[in-house]
Parts: C-alpha cells; sequence; structure tokens
C-alpha cells in the first residue's frame, strides 16, 4: 500500500481509503490475489494422484494424537506439586 500511495502521489495525512486506492491502481487487494493462489494450487492438487505427498497432507487427518488438549502447562505447578 505503501508503494501505491507513492506511486499515486498520495500523503498519508490525505486519508483516502484503501479501496479507493486499490480502484485508481486497478489493482485487487492483497487478500484476494493469495486466496486465488491458494485455490489454484489446490486445484493442482486435487488432480494429483492419491499416493503424491501434498494430496495426501492436504486430505489427510490426524488419528493418532498425543497432544493434549487445552493450553501450555505451567512449568512451576509441575515441579513443586
Amino acid at each position: 500500500m505503501k508503494c501505491l500511495l507513492r506511486i499515486l502521489n498520495v500523503k498519508w495525512q490525505d486519508k483516502v481509503p484503501i479501496t479507493d486506492v486499490l480502484e485508481r491502481c486497478k489493482v485487487s487487494g492483497v487478500e484476494s490475489i493469495l486466496m486465488r493462489l491458494q485455490l489454484r494450487w489446490c486445484g493442482h492438487v486435487y488432480r494429483m494422484p492419491d499416493c503424491r505427498i501434498p494430496k495426501k497432507i492436504l486430505y489427510g487427518q490426524l488419528t493418532d494424537s498425543t497432544r493434549s488438549q487445552g493450553g501450555q502447562r505451567n512449568g512451576i505447578k509441575t515441579i513443586f506439586a
């Protein structure tokens, strides 16, 4: 955004909304670009054979987990308890 503001010669004191800056530059937001790239990658993984590691990781589930639910354990209480 800082680069786009500099290209358009807009100062931060002008308080121009981000949506207006993106419309002036005819650019979509960073979030939409990342979402498009993620969906594109998921399309590649979807068409992969089932034996490929990325597909196993994306569609896999954890069955035997050793981690317990909840937050971090307080080490002081476990030492002196």
